[in-house]
C-alpha cells in the first residue's frame, strides 16, 4: 500500500493516509510501522485514518484482526477514520472493532475528527498541529 504516516499534533496524533495497494506491503508491516511510532508518543495516541482504498486489504475478519496488532497497542487511543467505507470494509471493520475493543469513530471531515479528539481527551489541551499541517 501506498501508505504515509506522520504527526498531526507531534507525539499525540497521528495522522495515516492510505491511496493504493502494493503487492509489497502488507497490513501485518504496516501495523509494526504503526506501533513503532504508537511506541513514541505520549498516550494516548491518536490516529486519523484517510483511506482511498476500494476495498479492504483482507477480506477476513479474523485475519485482519491478527494482522494489526497495533490495534491491541497500550498506547492507542482513538481511531478516526475520515469519511466512508465500501459495505465490505463497513461489515470488516465493525468486526474487529469489536473483536478488539477499538476505539473508533466514523466522521465526514477531518475538523470534525479533531473536535470529537479534543472532546474526548482533556489531556490534549492546547496541544496544537505539527508546522505545516492545516485541518483541510
Amino acid at each position: 500500500m501506498s501508505i504515509k504516516i506522520s504527526w498531526y499534533v507531534p507525539g499525540r496524533i497521528l495522522q495515516l493516509s492510505a491511496e493504493a495497494v502494493s503487492a509489497g506491503e502488507t497490513m501485518a508491516d504496516i501495523s509494526q510501522d504503526l506501533a513503532q511510532w504508537l511506541d513514541e508518543g505520549t498516550p494516548p495516541v491518536h490516529l486519523l485514518v484517510q483511506s482511498r482504498l476500494e476495498e479492504a486489504p483482507t477480506r477476513s475478519a479474523g485475519q485482519a484482526s491478527r494482522s494489526m496488532d497495533f490495534l491491541r497497542h497500550p498506547h492507542l487511543g482513538w481511531v478516526m477514520y475520515i469519511g466512508r467505507h465500501s459495505p465490505m470494509q463497513a461489515v470488516l471493520v465493525s468486526l474487529v472493532t469489536r473483536i478488539t475493543r477499538l476505539r473508533y469513530r466514523e466522521v465526514d471531515t477531518l475538523a470534525a475528527a479533531l473536535k470529537y479528539l479534543y472532546e474526548q481527551d482533556a489531556t490534549l489541551g492546547a496541544a496544537a498541529p505539527a508546522a505545516g499541517v492545516a485541518p483541510e
